[in-house]
């Protein structure tokens, strides 16, 4: 007896209009998310742990799952969504159903969420000059080698930093090498995942969106004036705030121990 192929495609398009009535019901939308995760990433919901390889399979799964948007399209900014007050489901669902688009903080909001459903610490990391140009990132909690770290995962330019063997690097020892001006293009990780830009109701076109496009000419020379190297990744030496999920008692211990790091700058 034979039965018809279905395609994944089809699948996971029942998987989220199960997905969208259990956000509405209230029931069981952690469950479906994981299993649309699943089902994409090929990663099983108990087998996502906080190593190295598992953050990056998320944050590749939200690069391409986050609905980025430009104004007015931007759900974060819906007054009545009240996104930063939302769950990863939540989020997601309204990332499916075209509520609209995000910009790098609600991207990083997005994913530190994504984290925290699998129970992995995270943070949101602003970076930047306030006036010049801000970014925003997510610092995730992950072990490796017996040694726990705090790695830097961009969901927006789907990137993560590492060391010469591209391996995990703790931020502060990332932060430590930019003021020493040994970071270069060897240090990012980039994922391969596309991501798709939201124009409006019915309206989006797939992009990829690179951290040289984020980072504009009046900051790379702001670099330069800090004698800096002119690099767009550069902009990671410069936090402005931490804020953490589930952990808030650990933000300003966290900004307090980069802004001592970075004094060497100034």
């Amino acid at each position: 007896m034979s039965f018809p192929k279905i395609s994944p495609k089809k699948i996971i398009r029942k998987i989220k209009h199960n997905f969208f009535s259990s956000v509405n019901s209230g029931k069981f939308s952690e469950t479906l998310l994981k299993k649309i995760i699943e089902i994409h990433t090929g990663l099983k919901k108990d087998k996502i742990k906080n190593d190295f390889s598992s953050v990056c399979v998320l944050r590749e799964w939200a690069h391409e799952n986050i609905l980025w948007g430009e104004r007015p399209h931007l759900v974060d900014e819906d007054k009545k969504f009240y996104f930063y007050y939302k769950n990863a489901p939540e989020i997601f669902s309204a990332f499916f159903e075209k509520k609209g688009g995000v910009m790098c903080g609600g991207g990083a909001y997005a994913l530190s969420r994504l984290y925290s459903l699998y129970g992995i610490e995270s943070y949101v990391l602003d970076v930047g000059k306030v006036g010049i140009n801000t970014h925003a990132v997510v610092l995730v909690r992950v072990l490796f080698n017996g040694k726990s770290l705090l790695c830097l995962q961009d969901p927006m330019c789907n990137l993560s930093m590492v060391d010469e063997n591209q391996d995990p690097l703790d931020y502060f020892d990332l932060l430590e090498n930019m003021c020493n001006k040994m970071v270069d293009k060897k240090n990012i990780l980039y994922g391969k995942a596309r991501s798709v830009l939201f124009l409006g109701k019915d309206k989006e076109k797939e992009m990829i969106i690179n951290l040289e496009d984020e980072v504009g000419s009046d900051f790379l020379n702001f670099l330069e004036k800090c004698f800096l190297p002119k690099k767009p990744y550069y902009i990671f030496s410069f936090p402005i705030s931490i804020l953490s999920f589930p952990v808030p008692e650990k933000d300003n211990e966290l900004i307090k121990k980069a802004c001592r790091i970075i004094s060497k700058l100034t």
